[in-house]
């Protein structure tokens, strides 16, 4: 019953938290909103349309062909990532990097979820991707693991950040929530495979029924998933090789299981997010 109380208590916290963060960025999601239907769409709104009596209702598609040529653009000129060693690294570890880095971005996700982030900024000022870690073969003896980009589509109204965040890449959000669309049908599979009821469904201040988001229709269900950074402090520990003279650093939790003394100690302040 206590852990009962307690995550209701949570999941109140963070439908709070949720409704400032979405109150905060409500104009400019709204504006990125419009952007976005005007690029895609039509240049006649709703609202335009009933104060027009003219039958003839044409548009000079200027902003269609601009971003068709940024797109392309981007495409052919794609903005690479260049790793370097620091301090003492071995050279050879950022040539690997390197590697790595460039045979997930030639995976068909990472190319879709680039193109869609890449397009949706040029269109609505705002995009998005996710970052996922799947299981590199289907052996069960192995758990090494890849790093794979999935899309965000509408990352405007679908990745609420942290109201209190300032930096353009978001970088000192403290939380972020992302909002995923599904079917009745997938709601209630969803539901089974986490182990809640299906028809438990809390209540949001916001979005209400409006044109920009409808946050719970009947055929369609929308989901949050709530991420947020926990800040943790841990003792770093530093070794030196006495015969090579090479340093290397154990945190804490792996400083039990080294007999060598070491040379120097200090505190490390990490980022990690969990959701």
């Amino acid at each position: 019953m206590a852990d009962n109380d307690k995550q209701q208590d949570r999941l109140q916290t963070i439908l709070t938290v949720f409704d400032r963060d979405w109150m905060s960025s409500d104009e400019a999601r709204t504006e990125a909103t419009n952007d976005l239907y005007f690029a895609r769409v039509s240049q006649w709104d709703d609202w335009l349309s009933q104060y027009t009596t003219l039958q003839y209702r044409g548009q000079f598609d200027v902003v269609r062909p601009v971003v068709r040529k940024l797109v392309a653009e981007m495409r052919q000129n794609p903005i690479d990532v260049l790793y370097r060693p620091k301090d003492n690294a071995d050279p050879n570890a950022a040539d690997v990097l390197m590697g790595m880095y460039r045979t997930d971005m030639r995976h068909n996700t990472a190319k879709i979820a680039v193109n869609v982030a890449v397009r949706e900024q040029i269109e609505a000022g705002v995009g998005a991707w996710r970052l996922v870690t799947e299981h590199e073969d289907q052996d069960p003896t192995s758990n090494n693991q890849v790093i794979r980009r999935l899309p965000i589509h509408e990352a405007s109204s679908h990745v609420i950040w942290d109201s209190n965040a300032k930096q353009m890449d978001k970088s000192d959000a403290r939380h972020v929530t992302v909002i995923n669309a599904m079917s009745m049908d997938g709601w209630k599979a969803y539901a089974e495979e986490q182990g809640f009821d299906p028809d438990d469904i809390p209540d949001f201040q916001n979005p209400d029924q409006t044109w920009l988001f409808p946050w719970l229709t009947k055929d369609v269900v929308y989901v949050g998933e709530y991420y947020e950074v926990e800040e943790k402090k841990e003792a770093v520990f530093i070794y030196q090789d006495p015969l090579t003279g090479e340093t290397g650093k154990l945190l804490q939790a792996r400083h039990r299981e080294c007999y060598r003394r070491p040379r120097r100690a200090r505190h490390a302040e990490n980022r990690r997010a969990q959701g």
